[in-house]
């Protein structure tokens, strides 16, 4: 929990760099992103070997999460095992989409964003407070992914290494674009690569697959990723202002 607590702290401090240098300073959205990933994947590897005398990597967790099984629903053919047998942060997941929707198409809140996504000078207009709503905006955004980082280390991996995390925040951004923006959507998105995320895990067990170089599985998840928005990208429509620096002063 302690490491769990320690990564949030971390992200969302990087989420508040990158919330200055975008809102207030009106820094490129796509280079301050680019530049503090870099400084997060090159400051925490600093990090680990400056705790852990010299090592590439922490201590192996023996407190990890443990996969849970719902009874009758874990049973039931091919979707069992995969959605009803697996870690808390998985049904989190879930939980987080429900709520999201919920916020999104449900609630006051929920249309500022929109709109503010879609015309900020015009939710501006109505009274609402958009940069306040953007800073809030970017700093949970920084905490979910902390949550994501902090799931894989509590779960398939056990430590943290300089590779633990190989892009697969990358892979989030395309899954956003090819769920249109949609919390159903972009979930749907997660679920196509991390199935092929699982592919390239069970190929290699097959005798054919000795013939192949292992790069070329360790590529797939991210070949299928730029296939996707090859074909999907062009088709979808994002929020009109989105990568746009908003001008109070503007109406």
């Amino acid at each position: 929990m302690v490491r769990l607590a320690g990564s949030f702290y971390l992200y969302v401090n990087f989420s508040g760099i990158h919330a200055i240098a975008t809102l207030k300073y009106h820094a490129d959205q796509v280079v301050s992103g680019v530049v503090i990933n870099m400084l997060a994947t090159s400051s925490t590897f600093f990090l680990v070997k400056m705790i852990f005398a010299g090592s590439a990597e922490t201590p192996i967790i023996t407190h990890v999460l443990k996969k849970i099984r719902i009874p009758i629903l874990s049973d039931l053919p091919f979707v069992g095992k995969v959605l009803f047998n697996a870690y808390p942060t998985t049904y989190l997941a879930f939980l987080l989409v429900g709520l999201l929707f919920f916020i999104f198409f449900r609630t006051p809140l929920g249309l500022r964003l929109r709109v503010i996504g879609e015309n900020p000078s015009a939710a501006a207009t109505a009274g609402v407070n958009v940069m306040k709503i953007k800073y809030i905006s970017v700093l949970l955004s920084g905490s979910i992914a902390a949550l994501g980082g902090a799931t894989i280390v509590l779960t398939s991996n056990s430590n943290f290494a300089f590779n633990t995390i190989s892009g697969q925040g990358y892979i989030a951004l395309a899954a956003v674009i090819f769920g249109r923006w949609h919390p159903v959507g972009v979930m749907a998105g997660a679920l196509f690569f991390g199935l092929a995320q699982a592919i390239k895990d069970q190929f290699q067990i097959f005798d054919f697959a000795a013939a192949i170089p292992n790069e070329f599985f360790y590529m797939l998840p991210y070949l299928l990723t730029l296939i996707v928005l090859l074909i999907a990208g062009g088709k979808t429509k994002a929020p009109s202002a989105l990568g746009e620096h908003y001008d109070v002063g503007k109406r």
